[in-house]
């Protein structure tokens, strides 16, 4: 175990040095992200996980409306990060369901647009989200409505 002085930087801001060899062990170097997770009276720190992407593909092709404004809800749901939606060519109608289907999903941007293809990615990282905080916000909004 190794211990360490707390310094205070510009008057709001506490740090920490970290061992060169631990850090050197992980990877962490000038620049690089690290992760703080609050336990209780416990701090753990860890360097930032690279982010895997799930990816998806969905034929379009046969697919309009709620059917395809389903179908692409039913894929964020299912965990995937990135859906491709593809097709010999989309519509304007599919684009405009696929649209919808993103305006109603929290999180989720349209990231590429073609003739035959449609890219959409969750911008959201469901590591950051809290089911306590969750809770604690649905409460919250809960108990506003109730008094309003």
């Amino acid at each position: 175990m190794e211990t360490r002085k707390v310094q205070v930087t510009g008057g709001s801001t506490f740090t920490v040095s970290l061992p060169k060899s631990w850090a050197t062990e992980n990877g962490v170097s000038a620049g690089t992200t690290v992760e703080f997770y609050p336990e209780d009276d416990s701090l753990l720190l860890t360097p930032q996980s690279e982010v895997q992407r799930t990816k998806g593909h969905l034929d379009v092709s046969d697919l309009d409306g709620d059917r395809l404004t389903r179908a692409v809800m039913t894929m964020y749901v299912s965990g995937f990060d990135i859906i491709s939606l593809e097709a010999s060519r989309i519509t304007t109608d599919q684009r405009r369901a696929i649209r919808e289907a993103t305006q109603s999903l929290v999180g989720v941007e349209v990231l590429e647009e073609t003739t035959d293809k449609v890219v959409i990615q969750d911008l959201l990282d469901s590591s950051e989200l809290s089911i306590h905080n969750a809770v604690t916000r649905m409460r919250l909004i809960a108990e506003s409505m109730l008094h309003d």
